[in-house]
């Protein structure tokens, strides 16, 4: 992450990243290039209809951006890669698996069940920029909401702008094994491979999509996510996971999955559950 002390700072970083001379941002954000000219020299700062502009078109989220408008900015550390930020340096990577099941209090007011056509919208919009798979069809989410639908979310910030989601799919036995055996991608995951049904065992949760703006927002996904499986108390259920990152890779081993195959894409296939994590006994 990149530490930054001001909005002018953010524009002309964001800007060159994403190879956009100032009339390129300009006509993404219907202003003049005058208007960019000035931000990046920090000679004027983002009206409110304009820095509605910056979150929902740039991405950039609400919290980055109202740091570092003011006369007196507040700095924060931002990845524009990863659309992920930091208040402060001790937040810019997870210490450990421990630390995402840690007591915390959760305001269910920040959570909208995705039943909103525009926020899965929005999510699909995240997928993309991240360079990830697209987000099941809209059949398939209707029917990982039905089963799960706590698991099933968008995460808004304070002032109502998106700040991460979690998809989580209940797959029947038969369509987990064949992604287990690589002769099914999750991209190809049909209606037909969706479970609603709780008195089957082993139970499948396919982690299927999942994403934070920043490391207290993915804390706070994370403590739902093991709230619902510590209550559930499940006899038995297998959590899979198809990730490429590192850092999630190694959380998820952390937490009691292991790892079984990796693909040339780069792929990691990881299985498991969280009892032990959790300390839960479903005997």
């Amino acid at each position: 992450m990149t530490k930054y002390h001001s909005i002018a700072e953010i524009i002309t970083d964001y800007r060159k990243k994403k190879d956009l001379s100032q009339l390129d941002l300009a006509v993404l954000l219907d202003v003049d290039t005058r208007t960019v000219s000035r931000w990046e020299k920090g000679a004027t700062l983002l009206n409110p209809e304009v820095k509605k502009c910056f979150v929902e078109r740039l991405h950039i989220p609400h919290q980055v951006i109202h740091n570092l408008n003011s006369t007196f900015p507040i700095s924060i550390y931002y990845d524009i890669d990863n659309m992920a930020y930091s208040l402060n340096a001790a937040g810019v990577k997870v210490p450990n698996a421990q630390w995402l099941k840690s007591d915390y209090p959760l305001e269910d007011d920040n959570v909208i069940g995705l039943t909103n056509a525009t926020d899965v919208e929005k999510i699909e919009v995240i997928q993309e920029l991240n360079g990830a798979k697209r987000l099941l069809p809209p059949q398939l989410l209707s029917e990982s909401i039905k089963a799960i639908p706590e698991l099933n979310f968008i995460l808004k910030d304070q002032s109502g702008f998106y700040a991460g989601h979690l998809v989580v799919t209940k797959l029947r036995y038969e369509a987990y094994e064949k992604l287990r055996e690589q002769k099914l991608q999750d991209v190809d995951i049909h209606s037909t491979d969706i479970s609603t049904n709780f008195d089957t065992n082993p139970n499948v949760f396919f982690f299927y999509s999942h994403k934070a703006d920043s490391l207290a927002n993915a804390y706070y996904m994370m403590n739902r996510l093991f709230t619902f499986f510590k209550n559930k108390k499940l006899k038995e259920y297998v959590f899979v996971a198809i990730e490429e990152s590192d850092r999630n890779i190694n959380l998820l081993k952390e937490m009691g999955l292991r790892q079984v195959w990796q693909n040339n894409k780069g792929q990691t296939f990881l299985e498991g559950n969280f009892d032990i994590f959790l300390n839960v006994n479903n005997a």
